[in-house]
This record gives C-alpha cells, sequence and structure tokens, in this order.
C-alpha cells in the first residue's frame, strides 16, 4: 500500500534518495543479511539510524571454552561363553521344564476332578 502523502509535493521532495551502486543497493543488501526489517522506518526507506546490526562481541566464557581431546581405552573384549557341557540342547531343556510342569498341573487337576465327582454323586444319591 502506497503512504498516503504520496502526491504532496513538500513530502515527496523531502523524501531521502538511496545511492543504487552495487554496494549500497538495498535489495542486495537484503539478500546479503546486511539490513533488516528492523532497518526501515515505518513509510518503508532505509534509515541508517534506526539500524540494529549486532556489533562485533567477545565470545562468552562459556561460547570460548573447548572440550578437552580425552582418548578412553576400548573397553575390554570378553571371551566367549564357554560351550555346554555335552549334548545339551536348550530349546529341549526349555520344553523338559515345560512338559513337567504341565503334567503337575494336569495330576492336581485330576486329584480335583476325583473329588468332584465323588461330592457330585453324593448330593445325587442324597436328593434320591
Amino acid at each position: 500500500m502506497a503512504p498516503t502523502d504520496t502526491h504532496a509535493r513538500a513530502q515527496r521532495d523531502s523524501r531521502p534518495v538511496l545511492k543504487r551502486t552495487s554496494q549500497d543497493n538495498l535489495w542486495k543488501a537484503a539478500a546479503l543479511g546486511i539490513v533488516y526489517s528492523s532497518d526501515l522506518n515505518s513509510r518503508g526507506e532505509f534509515d541508517p539510524r534506526a539500524s540494529t546490526l549486532p556489533a562485533p562481541t567477545r565470545p562468552l566464557p562459556f561460547q570460548r571454552q573447548e572440550r578437552p581431546q580425552v582418548r578412553l581405552p576400548p573397553p575390554p573384549v570378553l571371551p566367549p561363553p564357554p560351550p555346554p557341557k555335552g549334548d545339551v540342547n536348550p530349546e529341549v531343556e526349555v520344553l523338559k521344564r515345560e512338559i513337567a510342569q504341565l503334567e503337575k498341573e494336569n495330576s492336581v487337576q485330576a486329584a480335583h476332578l476325583a473329588r468332584q465327582r465323588t461330592l457330585i454323586s453324593a448330593f445325587c444319591d442324597y436328593i434320591r
């Protein structure tokens, strides 16, 4: 949007004129990061007094720190695990334990079933 005073001759003549050389070109300066939108006034004119270019500063103490170059020894190489004794297959051992556990549960359930049969048959005899 154009400024409202574009046609006012006195204000139009008082506007600063930028030099159009390669160093002072506003667009090239913006592309290089030299000029920011905060360097322009409310009318979009370059105002070098409003420039917010940071002054070069020394780095802060924490920015000057460097990571110490400490080399740690490599971790020790562990020996391979010993081979299993005899022809022991771990999968077979797991299956043996699972089958033993299932057989134990089966015997407990069989005893429970026998007690239930005795109890139910006693109730049925009592009712007749």
